[in-house]
């Protein structure tokens, strides 16, 4: 991706746009050339919807052909949305009448609750936490209403989700992952049922009601979430973290959430370089004084993508242990003045060890 499409980009992650924001987008559009490109691109970071929205209210110069893409684009959302929540509700009736206990995680939590309109958060696929051990009964429930769900034991190894089910529904086909934990077994700590940090939200949407993460929960859940192994940062997830810390950052104590999880502060104000945090998160924001870390917006490379044989070895093995500082400060919870050397040849090449031995334990069990 050009670097003015990543400006235009990075400005557009945001759901409400303030006068200073609003010009600095504008000032981005101007630098486009490449329009059909720039919504591919922004398809795939799932801002397409903010995308419109911004350009409608804001009157963008962009050709009329680009807005009659994002239109159509606006259109397939809407219907996919209706399609998918239809479906979340009968997948939770379900578990409820099977007695297991869930949460709904990610999008299709933060769709209706975040966003002034749901569409405006696009989802690849539904997650649901139910509790540890629920997780085979939940995939069994999940075929008697008609899903695809595979139950392969080698999988739970890999994963802290069991495999995807699928059905397909007013032809969409339609995702569900059920999660036993929140974090990924790759990631430090665990998020399940019966670990968290305070009381559930409960959320109404289409007369439907599901219960959700509070909010010290959720964003430990969203900052595990932007760091996941891909080689940009997915720009909805900036959009999705920047914007939950800051509706609910009166009723957080930050000091609190410091001393017990640092990590997620530290997330919070790095993500200020990708998407200048808002008013509310002021206290947030890295010292003006301090240098951005190299690499903003890269994550480690997605580790089924490393090639461990032949000439793509060397250069796996610089993504794998030279990811971007910016990502080894948030993920490994350091300040942005803290140097990285002892991170680097210590926390991070455990970490990798780690990840190499999950892998082979997998392995042989399969």
């Amino acid at each position: 991706m050009t670097s003015e499409a990543n400006a235009f980009l990075r400005a557009c992650a945001r759901i409400e746009l303030d006068e200073e924001a609003g010009a600095r987008l504008c000032a981005a559009a101007e630098r486009v050339r490449d329009w059909p490109v720039l919504i591919a691109h922004a398809e795939d970071h799932g801002l397409s919807p903010l995308v419109r929205r911004h350009a409608r209210s804001l009157g963008l110069p962009m050709p009329a052909i680009a807005l009659r893409q994002l239109d159509a684009l606006a259109v397939r959302h809407r219907v996919t949305w209706h399609v998918q929540f239809a479906v979340l509700g009968d997948v939770l009736a379900a578990l409820d009448a099977a007695g297991i206990p869930s949460l709904v995680l990610k999008g299709a939590a933060l769709a209706p609750t975040l966003y002034p309109e749901p569409v405006l958060r696009p989802m690849r696929d539904l997650d649901i936490l139910v509790a540890p051990g629920d997780g085979v009964r939940a995939q069994l429930v999940l075929r008697q209403i008609g899903f695809d769900a595979p139950l392969e034991s080698a999988m739970r190894h890999a994963h802290h989700h069991l495999p995807g089910a699928v059905c397909d529904r007013d032809g969409f086909r339609i995702m569900v992952e059920i999660h036993e934990d929140a974090i990924t077994r790759d990631d430090p700590g665990t998020l399940s049922l019966r670990r968290l940090s305070g009381p559930t939200h409960e959320v109404e949407t289409g007369g439907r009601r599901f219960r959700c993460f509070g909010p010290v929960d959720m964003l430990r859940h969203l900052c595990g979430h932007v760091l996941e192994r891909r080689r940009e940062t997915r720009l909805v997830n900036v959009t999705d973290l920047v914007e939950y810390a800051a509706r609910y950052a009166h009723e957080i104590d930050w000091a609190s959430v410091a001393h017990e999880h640092p990590r997620v502060v530290n997330t919070i104000a790095l993500m200020h370089y990708v998407v200048a945090l808002p008013a509310a998160l002021e206290a947030l924001r890295p010292p003006e004084s301090v240098v951005a870390p190299a690499g903003v917006g890269q994550n480690l490379v997605p580790l089924a993508t490393l090639q461990l044989r032949g000439k793509g070895l060397r250069q796996s093995i610089v993504e794998l242990l030279y990811p971007s500082p910016w990502w080894m400060h948030a993920y490994y919870g350091v300040p942005v003045h803290r140097p990285l050397f002892r991170v680097r040849w210590g926390r991070h090449l455990a970490t990798v060890a780690h990840w190499g031995l999950r892998r082979i334990r997998t392995a042989w069990a399969s």
